[in-house]
């Protein structure tokens, strides 16, 4: 295996392909917006029904008018580091879904590699190391494996850092990258986190004395320190993802009916179907708020960024709660990966 850093120094974003291996799926992204599958040239923000890109100082200025307090233009000179090395435009090009035996799925991936230029960077993050071990046997010292050591500082808070998931790690980097201010970020998969990353900034809400009104402990502004660019992974929350709970509540009770993935208009539920609504989605976007609430009584009104393949569906149904500084945005993690802490 090629390591991160001794085959990519001073390489160009731009030119990578960049491989997100998860639990059950495997996708390829590239930057550059075409005519590929799901190709999206800005991040959305569900509740102000507009584009919130971080990139450019326009795009700020227009967001602003619909949202200001829960944007930043990273073009700001007071950021330590530059976002113009973050590509701007991003595809999916390829997802895959992890087979058993996973070599089936392996044997996919590299013939789809195998095609790519061989001076292109392929760069890759994974939770399944057997998978890793496949391609690293078939594509040798062709793929160039991100790891934890990249995010030391970013990550210096977190009690145990070694059980940590680089993907929880990548998506927040990716939106320090983006958006250049604490956010809350809600990755909805099979199981759906919902971590923070916390800018150390001056005027940052940490350093100006905020504190939780929750009776739970909570970090407060002296255990974070200006390291890593001004931020840092402030840690969070993981809970199953709304069809993890959909397949466990079925597993258990194969004699209720099937539950669509819809909230009902009133409450309570007059139905079996809408009281199993209310029950399970319901649940899973009350609790997902809860933890909301409780980063915007701690950090102020910052904003919320949810990626992941139900992300869309979240933002909907929190937006219909009454949530404000939805922002979707599918390629945090991608972003994460393209530039790394060391290379700023």
């Amino acid at each position: 295996m090629s390591g991160y850093l001794s085959g990519l120094m001073g390489f160009d974003p731009g030119r990578g392909l960049y491989l997100d291996i998860g639990n059950s799926r495997i996708t390829i992204a590239e930057p550059g917006a075409d005519s590929s599958l799901n190709a999206v040239d800005e991040p959305s923000s569900q509740a102000a029904h507009t584009e919130l890109p971080a990139d450019t100082a326009d795009s700020a200025d227009s967001a602003n008018n619909a949202h200001h307090k829960y944007t930043k233009n990273s073009d700001d000179s007071s950021h330590s580091a530059s976002s113009t090395a973050v590509p701007k435009h991003w595809s999916i090009l390829e997802s895959i879904p992890v087979s058993s035996p996973i070599s089936q799925s392996a044997a996919k991936l590299v013939r789809l590699l195998q095609n790519q230029p061989p001076d292109r960077p392929i760069i890759a993050s994974t939770v399944r190391r057997d998978i890793e071990h496949e391609l690293s046997a078939s594509l040798p010292d062709r793929i160039h494996w991100i790891g934890r050591t990249s995010f030391r500082s970013f990550i210096a808070t977190y009690e145990t850092p070694d059980t940590l998931g680089l993907d929880r790690i990548l998506t927040a980097w990716g939106a320090w990258l983006q958006y250049r201010q604490s956010a809350v970020i809600i990755d909805c998969g099979t199981a759906c986190t919902i971590d923070a990353v916390v800018a150390t900034t001056p005027d940052s809400p940490t350093s100006s004395g905020h504190k939780p009104t929750s009776s739970e402990h909570q970090p407060t502004s002296s255990e974070y320190q200006p390291i890593t660019n001004s931020a840092t992974f402030a840690g969070g929350v993981i809970m199953p993802g709304i069809h993890t709970l959909h397949e466990a509540l079925r597993n258990a009770t194969p004699e209720l009916p099937g539950v669509p993935l819809s909230i009902p208009q009133t409450f309570p539920g007059k139905s079996t179907q809408s009281c199993l609504e209310w029950g399970i989605n319901g649940l899973f976007t009350d609790g997902v708020l809860a933890h909301i609430q409780r980063y915007r009584s701690w950090l102020g009104d910052i904003p919320v960024l949810l990626t992941g393949g139900d992300a869309e569906l979240l933002s909907n149904w929190l937006s219909g709660f009454g949530v404000m500084g939805l922002i979707t945005d599918p390629y945090l993690i991608y972003k994460g990966m393209s530039q790394l802490p060391e290379h700023l």
